[in-house]
């Protein structure tokens, strides 16, 4: 884990931003996104904040998941 740390000032979303370095960049398991604020951040059941400059901690982990869902 956060062997690769690719750090922004500020990203609509950490997760959207993992998941184009993992399309584009094939990252390994275990990089972590971390921005400074967060314009377009969104949780549980659909919400959505926003996370001001230096005011938490906004951060994605890339995990590659072993085994399919079962479906």
């Amino acid at each position: 884990m956060g062997k690769t740390v690719c750090c922004y000032d500020t990203l609509p979303s950490t997760n959207d931003e993992a998941k184009r370095l993992i399309r584009e960049k094939n990252v390994d398991e275990g990089t972590v996104v971390v921005a400074l604020s967060q314009t377009e951040g969104r949780g549980r059941l659909g919400r959505k904040w926003y996370a001001p400059p230096n005011e938490g901690i906004n951060l994605s982990l890339v995990f590659t998941p072993k085994n399919t869902p079962l479906q």
